[in-house]
């Protein structure tokens, strides 16, 4: 938030607390915006900044290569770094994933990553804007609940990290694996040694890609995409 230059971040009633003790430590004023039923003190309710005059912010002039974020790599190579990330960006890595994917308007994309990553921001839900499909945010992974939440949202596609995969796949099998509508997994990396028996358990194809928070969707096994 300090290397950001944060102006204010939107907070409920589990992280308004953490926030609170982070800004605190700040040199600049961080405004926390609640969506929180009851806002705590120094806290401002975001119905208030919706009834707020439309007038109190100037119009400014955007292009698609402004920069619309700053998202943070995980800091595999020292302190994390602040890629900016132009609107564009944004368009091109939702157009690509969503034609990778096969993605169409009656497509339902689940993802149970953070928001902060680049992979639910840039693919799951840029994907779904682009191509019309319906966004499902779950707020944690959880392997033994995994394919009943994909079953009770009918769930027809999802994204997952490598770590993902050998979770689910050391679940014991249930009716539930192969009960459900999904047709394609996207993520990376799957071992080499459960790849095929993944799919076959699952009843899907699994779509390995990779990419930076610097470059998404910079490379994926397109002869996957080519099938559907």
């Amino acid at each position: 938030m300090q290397h950001a230059e944060a102006a204010a971040i939107v907070v409920d009633a589990a992280t308004g607390p953490v926030v609170a003790d982070i800004a605190a430590q700040l040199s600049g004023v961080c405004q926390r915006i609640s969506v929180a039923t009851t806002p705590a003190a120094g806290e401002i309710a975001w119905c208030d900044v919706l009834a707020g005059p439309s007038t109190a912010a100037p119009m400014v002039d955007v292009n698609a290569n402004h920069v619309a974020s700053l998202i943070y790599t995980s800091g595999t190579t020292g302190q994390p770094k602040g890629v900016m990330q132009p609107h564009k960006s944004y368009v091109i890595a939702g157009e690509s994933f969503a034609m990778r994917a096969g993605l169409s308007a009656a497509d339902r994309v689940l993802t149970v990553l953070p928001l902060f990553h680049a992979n639910a921001q840039f693919y799951s839900t840029m994907g779904a804007l682009v191509s019309g499909a319906t966004l499902i945010l779950l707020r944690r992974f959880r392997a033994s609940q995994f394919w009943e939440h994909v079953q009770h949202y009918d769930t027809t596609q999802f994204n997952f990290i490598g770590a993902m995969a050998r979770m689910l796949y050391n679940q014991p099998p249930t009716p539930l694996d192969a009960a459900h509508r999904v047709r394609i997994a996207c993520g990376a990396p799957v071992p080499v040694e459960i790849s095929a028996d993944f799919e076959r358990r699952f009843h899907l194809t699994v779509l390995e890609t990779y990419g930076l928070s610097e470059c998404p969707m910079g490379t994926s096994n397109l002869t996957l995409t080519m099938s559907h």
